[in-house]
């Protein structure tokens, strides 16, 4: 008897058991996104979950006891499908099945898993399938993919930005004394002296060499903005006047912008190179002519918009686009299309700088660019420049200048000897007395040793050891009435922050020329004595 209340209790407690592993495994299965149903050996449906019956638009009273066929492919195979091949075979598998596929039930992407259930003899219980939406994955994948090639563009044009900056610094050192040297020689020089000519072709091609500097300095982000609050409206408005003699009479150019004037806070000059650069480019995509539109809007990059595009910051922005309907720019070339010196035109036809001043320029401006383009239809680039809620000031009237002679103390500062020597030889002529350091720390003792009155301080930025803004500091420290005037060909934010030059900093960008160079002094000196 005691036995048979024994079994009792045992067979209770494992009908108990199977019912709560049965009902474990029914919320396991319902509550999976994927469609998963069980078949038995002969592939009739045994059980099945909701994803199961919404992907096939069935449900349990129609499906259970049926083919699996009938509900998968009610008008039958239209090709061999290797899911059924893999469940007639009885073999576990792993199939890809892509959304386009005659015989996906469900229209997306399906990774499906066929897995055979046997007992310990071999014998086939039942077929356990499970289809997986590859939808959401896939697209992670793809945006992961997007995000590491972001990332590696942003780590080669910052790498790349470095080199050219460097570069334009040394050359800005050299053009300084070939430009300055050239200035002097034509202040001396009579008007009809028959090597006044060639002097001349050598200050030009130095300028045009001084232009691509400046330009692999705004690719580098290096270069000196001048920041004030001004409306895109109108800088569009004023080029637009220039723009017919300059893109030709075969070109037709429509503006659309926004009723709001779109205020920023930028440097107008680079904010026309950039327009010009784009404008440019759009007509050598239309060799034959046709339209090109200049479109503003004002518009707010929200937390949706800033997570699908990771780069962007949440606020205003004030967009610019300049669209062209040409040649169009294929897959390969945007990948390089910011990079210095790449160019889709013939040899001779381009720098291959634009683009690149125009990245440079709009990521100091903490701006964003994009470049929309299809072969034979045209390019659109995007511009967003963070909007601005200041005032535009109204432009002070300029007041003439002429160069004036002066009797003061002028210490130079420069690791360059040759750039040194040029402005001894600029300033010496006008009056002024010179004395040279060639570091920071010469200078600090040329100071305490000299028995002169300084007056002014002119020193280079970048110098080894210490740098021109340290020295500055440790000359005022001490001797107040010192003024100082940088002069760099960029500033590495030694003296502005991402290029933006502090309101009281005096400075003047190499390479310098000896008529810069005396205006400068002269407005610095006769400020002090005010």
């Amino acid at each position: 008897m005691a036995e048979i209340i024994l079994k009792q209790e045992i067979d209770k407690k494992l009908i108990e058991e199977r019912s709560r592993h049965e009902a474990e495994w029914g919320a396991a299965m319902e509550s999976s996104a994927d469609a998963i149903y069980i078949l038995d050996p002969d592939r009739m449906i045994m059980r099945a979950n909701r994803a199961f019956y919404n992907m096939t638009a069935s449900s349990p009273d129609k499906a259970i006891g049926r083919h699996i066929t009938d509900i998968v492919h009610p008008n039958g195979e239209l090709e061999p499908c290797p899911v059924c091949q893999a469940q007639e075979a009885k073999k576990d598998a792993v199939i890809i099945m892509e959304a386009d596929d005659p015989d996906n039930p469900a229209g997306v992407p399906l990774e499906i898993i066929v897995k055979v259930a046997r007992d310990k003899n071999g014998k086939v219980l039942s077929i356990f399938m499970s289809l997986h939406d590859l939808t959401i994955g896939r697209k992670l994948i793809e945006e992961k993919r997007i995000l590491e090639d972001q990332l590696r563009q942003a780590q080669k044009m910052e790498s790349v930005g470095r080199l050219a900056g460097g570069i334009a610094h040394d050359f800005n050192n050299i053009l300084t004394t070939i430009l300055g040297y050239s200035e002097l020689v034509l202040m001396e020089m009579a008007d009809n002296d028959p090597f006044r000519e060639e002097i001349e072709i050598i200050r030009s091609a130095g300028e045009k060499a001084a232009g691509l500097t400046r330009q692999l300095l705004a690719f580098s982000r290096k270069q000196v903005m001048d920041k004030k609050t001004v409306s895109i409206n109108k800088i569009i408005q004023e080029i637009s006047k220039l723009l017919g003699k300059m893109i030709g009479e075969d070109i037709i150019i429509t503006t659309v912008m926004d009723a709001a004037p779109g205020v920023v806070d930028a440097d107008q000059g680079q904010i026309e190179q950039v327009l010009m650069n784009l404008i440019v480019n759009a007509r050598d995509a239309m060799p034959c002519g046709g339209r090109l539109i200049i479109e503003t809007q004002n518009v707010t990059f929200d937390q949706e918009y800033a997570r699908a595009h990771p780069e962007v910051e949440v606020g205003e922005y004030v967009m610019m686009s300049v669209t062209d309907f040409g040649e169009g720019i294929s897959r390969d070339a945007i990948e390089h299309i910011f990079d210095p010196f790449f160019t889709t035109k013939e040899q001779g036809k381009g720098t291959g700088l634009g683009l690149s001043t125009v990245y440079g320029i709009i990521k100091q401006h903490n701006g964003y660019i994009y470049v929309y383009s299809e072969i034979g239809k045209g390019t659109t680039f995007k511009i967003y420049f963070p909007a601005s809620s200041q005032l535009i000031a109204e432009p002070a009237a300029e007041k003439g200048e002429s160069l004036s002679a002066g009797t003061e103390t002028i210490l130079i500062v420069d690791d360059e000897p040759l750039i040194r020597r040029l402005i001894i030889d600029t300033l010496e002529p006008f009056g002024y007395t010179c004395l040279e350091a060639s570091c920071g720390a010469d200078a600090l003792r040329l100071i305490q040793t000299t028995p002169e009155k300084i007056d002014l301080l002119l020193t280079d930025v970048i110098m080894p050891g210490m740098n021109g803004k340290e020295l500055a500091d440790k000359v005022s420290k001490d001797n107040q009435a010192i003024k100082t005037i940088f002069i760099s060909g960029y500033t590495e934010n030694t003296i502005a922050r991402h290029g933006i030059l502090d309101p009281e900093i005096n400075y003047i960008q190499k390479p310098l020329t000896p008529t810069v160079l005396i205006k400068k002094l002269r407005q610095v000196l006769d400020a002090r004595r005010n």
